[in-house]
């Protein structure tokens, strides 16, 4: 087992993940213009409603980070109240898991195609099919990064000392979100954090147990970027 080639291959797909995510946001975000500040500053005081937004734009735009930062903008403006802000971010953190949900899936197949689709269509389309092309392709390499990721980390089943580390960490919760929340801090995605902890289940790495933990720990660590920004 190839230790370097297993770390390279793991940080390789991690890397583009994340372009991907960055690529794919910024698709949306040309896509809808500056829908997504107007549809914030309007939001009302319903709770439910201010729910369904958050998971709504957060799906779109793939980041609950993004939604975050722009409603501490908002608030710090007084366009809106933390009243209206709070139930949104909980929407947020619903709508990030769509991420989660699309690399869950086994499309291994279909990035290839997905990804020679989205390219024809952000080349050679024009205005606003280019964009939606962007999108696409960017949803393509996010299936070529998990699976890129997931190939990686298949040899380590055979390491024994590295799936005795596994199950001890495994019996401390604590660590296991400590983990979740320093790895997801320092790279500033919890949906990254997320497709690798699925990559190493995908490959009985990781039980079910240690694999909430984790994201436990990586929905704590999300919420650095928007402390940050408070500071800022």
């Amino acid at each position: 087992m190839d230790i370097l080639q297993i770390t390279l291959g793991l940080l390789g797909g991690l890397a583009l993940f994340l372009y991907a995510m960055f690529f794919l946001s910024e698709g949306l975000k040309k896509v809808a213009g500056d829908n997504l500040k107007k549809i914030l500053e309007k939001i009302t005081n319903g709770k439910i409603r201010g729910v369904a937004t958050g998971a709504v734009i957060t799906a779109l735009i793939q980041s609950s980070s993004i939604t975050t930062v722009t409603l501490i903008g908002l608030l710090n403006a007084g366009i809106i109240t933390l009243t209206q802000a709070v139930p949104v971010i909980m929407g947020a953190n619903i709508g990030t898991t769509i991420t989660s949900q699309l690399v869950a899936f086994k499309v291994n197949t279909m990035a290839y195609p997905i990804i020679i689709l989205g390219f024809l269509m952000f080349f050679f389309a024009k205005k606003r099919m280019k964009y939606f092309g962007q999108v696409i392709f960017s949803f393509g390499l996010l299936f070529l990064g998990m699976n890129i990721m997931s190939q990686s980390v298949s040899p380590l089943k055979e390491n024994l000392v590295f799936m005795e580390s596994l199950v001890n960490l495994g019996a401390t919760p604590l660590l296991g979100i400590l983990i979740g929340a320093v790895f997801t801090a320092l790279i500033q995605s919890s949906s990254a954090t997320t497709a690798i902890i699925i990559a190493l289940g995908m490959n009985n790495l990781i039980t079910l147990n240690f694999a909430v933990v984790l994201v436990l720990g990586a929905n704590i660590g999300t919420c650095i970027t928007a402390k940050f920004n408070v500071i800022r």
